[in-house]
């Protein structure tokens, strides 16, 4: 990917139907709007700063760890951190902090911030045949919160671990 990918326009930013935006340091910027409540845009980015400055909100689901700021003028600012995406994988972190020149979330009017780190998954199954355990599930994903100045309502919510996998199926003896 691109270590610095910035994207400015004077309209929407909409939601790419069957891909994301990679690069270590995402900085988008709109007049009406970055993704939307019913398709969020998806990144992968280990750091995100995004501008709103007219109609819409911002929606953004990012893959991995990662550290963002915003400023929405006129709409919610909602952030989720991916799912894990294999057996045992943690959520993804959320860290609210200074990214490209922007501090913080800010929103003004009566919009609102929601923050929802990614849940851990499940872990692989113990092998049947065996006494195996199954394997410990992913980490639910954590927010690491800075500065968030908003007017509206302010939803916060660290991902939830995975459950371990269950333990294999053992042998049973036959009677002849």
């Amino acid at each position: 990917g691109v270590n610095t990918l910035s994207i400015a326009t004077s309209g929407a930013l909409a939601a790419l139907p069957t891909s994301n935006f990679t690069a270590g340091t995402l900085a988008l910027t709109a007049a009406n709007g970055i993704g939307s409540s019913s398709a969020a845009l998806q990144t992968n980015s280990s750091n995100i700063a995004l501008t709103n400055t007219g109609s819409g909100g911002i929606y953004l689901t990012n893959s991995g760890d990662f550290t963002v700021a915003a400023k929405s003028t006129n709409g919610d600012v909602v952030i989720r951190g991916s799912n894990g995406a294999t057996a045992g994988a943690a959520g993804s972190s959320i860290t609210v902090g200074m990214v490209n020149g922007l501090n913080g979330i800010t929103t003004t009017g009566n919009a609102g911030v929601q923050l929802t780190a990614g849940n851990g998954t499940a872990g692989a199954a113990g092998a049947d045949g065996t006494a195996q355990n199954g394997n410990a599930g992913g980490a639910g994903g954590s927010l690491n919160l800075g500065l968030i100045q908003t007017d509206g309502a302010l939803n916060l919510r660290a991902g939830d671990g995975g459950v371990a996998g269950r333990g294999g199926m053992g042998r049973t003896g036959r009677m002849l």
